[in-house]
């Protein structure tokens, strides 16, 4: 596909995710990209929930989570907060809290 972009990705051990979802450590995996998009960061989840919010703020929590070893794609930081989405079956955007990601 023109303009496309590949990355690979290979984790040094099997994420503590759902058995349903890829197992980064058999293996490269590869990801393609057919949409430009400027992400500031790509990180993963580092603890076993983290929630999607709304807003920075706790009232706005949705039910949306991910599980440790999701990766997110950060557009913005903003102190302890950063939006971000997850594409999976579908793509959840939204606000996560900065400590539940590995370092920044």
């Amino acid at each position: 596909m023109k303009d496309s972009i590949s990355i690979l990705i290979k984790l040094p051990e099997e994420h503590d995710g759902c058995g349903n979802v890829i197992h980064f450590a058999d293996g490269f995996v590869n990801f393609n990209f057919i949409k430009k998009t400027n992400w500031l960061k790509i990180r993963y989840i580092d603890i076993d929930k983290s929630f999607f919010y709304r807003d920075k703020n706790e009232i706005s929590k949705q039910k949306a989570y991910l599980i440790k070893g999701n990766l997110v794609y950060i557009d913005k930081i903003d102190n302890d907060w950063v939006h971000c989405r997850f594409y999976g079956k579908s793509i959840t955007e939204g606000w996560m809290k900065k400590e539940t990601l590995n370092k920044l």
